[in-house]
């Protein structure tokens, strides 16, 4: 299955939320789902756009999203832990997890 969206405008700040768990009705149980999700560092949403006749399309930078954050699900989907990483302003990664706080290699994101 394949969803698409169209925006008229670009908001200042983006967030994509993915359903991932979800509930089955022939088991009638919450299933997670745990096929794998790749997303890019940075994304262009021009292509993404619908503009109304006559609107202009906006500056190309205006158009560019840097991705800043990942919030991560662990456990299943009666009970688990959020985590969250986070870029800071000089490409560092950090992992948020409750009172822990440590650098974090984005290439071990997967």
């Amino acid at each position: 299955m394949v969803k698409e969206t169209h925006l008229h405008t670009l908001p200042n700040i983006l967030i994509v939320h993915l359903q991932r768990i979800v509930f089955d009705l022939e088991t009638m149980e919450r299933t997670k789902i745990h096929s794998k999700f790749e997303f890019p560092m940075q994304i262009n949403l021009k292509d993404y756009l619908r503009l109304e006749p006559g609107e202009e399309l906006p500056a190309e930078a205006d158009c560019q999203y840097r991705l800043k954050g990942v919030v991560i699900h662990s456990g299943t989907p009666e009970s688990g832990h959020y985590y969250s990483l986070i870029r800071t302003e000089g490409d560092q990664w950090i992992r948020f997890d409750d009172s822990r706080v440590t650098e974090f290699n984005v290439r071990d994101l997967e």
